[in-house]
């Protein structure tokens, strides 16, 4: 597997887009950790920021929280960004919002 460096703020948006997502589902670390089949530390290293999730994570965690994969793959600039794209996904797809 190559490496490749990875901006203090992709990594910063990242962790923002996966915490509101979270947030946005009312899923705790242990329930998306379960849902993905990873354990909960790896959770914790993408929220902190010690590691960065891989595409096919990303990939998973937007199915297990039903949300879009643009949020983890291009991550917007705000926690506020976030749950609006959670949200407009939601009413794009019919699913009513809160």
């Amino acid at each position: 597997m190559l490496a490749c460096e990875v901006s203090e703020e992709y990594v910063g948006r990242l962790r923002s887009a996966l915490d509101a997502a979270m947030y946005y589902r009312e899923v705790d670390v242990d329930g998306l950790a379960a849902r993905i089949n990873v354990d909960r530390s790896t959770i914790h290293r993408w929220l902190r920021g010690d590691s960065v999730m891989s595409a096919a994570h990303a990939a998973a965690i937007a199915t297990a929280l039903d949300a879009p994969s643009d949020l983890f793959l291009r991550p917007p600039a705000s926690r506020g960004e976030a749950l609006a794209m959670m949200g407009a996904y939601d009413e794009a797809r019919g699913r009513p919002t809160s």
